[in-house]
């Protein structure tokens, strides 16, 4: 049984947002607004909990959660990058250029601008570190050969969640003398998939590993 505290230092939150083209007829001129905004770092905490039981017969099951208390605050001390382009930009500027031109200035709530108020909006709306399950299933025999099957799932999916995360996998591996051979299959959501093989010596006090995988 196990337990673990961890600290959270947030560098950057970041969301931008590009508006609709506005027209002017009357100069045949095309604007288009592009803003960011951003909250310069944060700061938060997570507990996670694990739990191995060795059932007898060579099985052992495990469970755990990571974040399965946790809380992040972001600062509420916002700047905001915004930039107009016409349509001679898209002509002749450099992408490096276009990027350049974002004024990077602190956001003053009292006086903000209809653009930057609404690339803020849900700017902490699931900006926390969500609660991953996982739990396994292995067994080893007498003669070197392992199995173990693990599974893990979200909840709730926070905007730091990766689709691995949510996956189903298997692995095997051999032991045959100074040799072991290894080889694993995982699937996550959206029909991601990955195929795995390894090999690995040992010799004494001196363990060599080498895998692949696609």
């Amino acid at each position: 049984l196990g337990a673990g505290v961890r600290y959270v230092q947030g560098h950057r939150l970041a969301q931008g947002r590009f508006f609709e083209p506005e027209i002017d007829l009357d100069d045949e001129t095309l604007r288009l607004t592009g803003v960011a905004v951003e909250a310069p770092g944060g700061t938060g905490w997570g507990v996670d909990l694990g739990l191995a039981v060795e059932l007898g017969g060579g099985v052992r099951m495990s469970l755990a959660a990571q974040n399965v208390a946790q809380r992040m605050s972001w600062d509420e001390q916002l700047r905001s990058h915004e930039a107009v382009f016409t349509d001679d930009d898209f002509d002749s500027a450099e992408l490096a250029d276009l990027l350049d031109r974002f004024t990077d200035t602190p956001l003053e709530p009292s006086a903000v601008s209809l653009p930057v108020f609404e690339a803020a909006r849900g700017l902490f709306t699931q900006a926390y570190f969500p609660t991953v399950y996982r739990a396994g299933l292995g067994w080893a025999g007498a003669s070197g050969t392992r199995l173990e099957v693990n599974a893990s799932a979200v909840s709730p999916r926070g905007r730091q969640s990766a689709p691995w995360e949510q996956r189903l996998s298997a692995g095997v591996e051999q032991r045959l003398k100074f040799l072991v051979l290894r080889a694993g299959y995982a699937r996550a959501e959206d029909g991601i998939n990955a195929l795995t093989g390894g090999l690995g010596l040992r010799v004494g006090p001196i363990r060599l590993d080498v895998a692949a995988g696609k």
